[in-house]
């Protein structure tokens, strides 16, 4: 039962995560300032923050959602 309530905490904590803003500001770049439509999402961080930014976003976000679903 607690194991249950504690994956369910994590994942919902872990799914508010915006790996896009956090890998930006590890990089010194504010990614919603840049976009035109003040996204901070993969494809941004991609284009405003360079490849190194957009991989860690695409990584973090993928493994948060693949690594809850089972």
């Amino acid at each position: 039962m607690i194991k249950t309530i504690a994956f369910t905490i994590l994942g919902y904590l872990s799914g508010s995560i915006m790996f896009a803003r956090l890998f930006g500001k590890l990089f010194h770049k504010d990614i919603t300032k840049d976009s035109d439509d003040k996204n901070p999402g993969t494809f941004n961080a991609f284009k405003y923050d360079g490849p190194v930014c957009g991989i860690l976003t695409l990584c973090g976000d993928l493994i948060m959602r693949y690594w809850w679903r089972s």
